[in-house]
């Protein structure tokens, strides 16, 4: 399955803070993509404060969400990207179950989701 990274991005006006959406697959690989995307909201404000909203992703790897969160919780995340200190806040909304993947759901010959 192609895993893609769909974001939409809120700024406020005083580009103190912003806000990624996330409506497609986050994954280990796609968290690069998304850590750009956070270093170049850093770039228009210092100190900009992200909320990263997982709450619409299709699907969530778990490996994916634990990079996130070294990320909020300011530790080393593994990447160039961020070789030098973020200098603001990640905020992440994490739905209550992480989605599937759906290709990993097994369905039944009709289409429906097997037990």
């Amino acid at each position: 399955m192609d895993h893609k990274l769909l974001v939409r991005v809120r700024l406020g006006m005083d580009c103190a803070s912003g806000v990624i959406k996330i409506d497609g697959c986050l994954t280990d690989q796609s968290c690069t993509a998304l850590f750009s995307l956070i270093r170049r909201l850093q770039g228009l404000s210092r100190g900009v404060a992200v909320t990263v909203d997982l709450s619409g992703a299709k699907h969530i790897e778990s490996r994916g969400l634990e990079s996130l969160q070294l990320l909020s919780r300011g530790e080393p995340v593994g990447t160039a990207i961020f070789d030098v200190p973020f200098q603001g806040t990640v905020n992440i909304i994490v739905p209550p179950e992480l989605p599937r993947c759906p290709a990993s759901i097994v369905r039944g010959p009709l289409g429906r989701v097997a037990a």
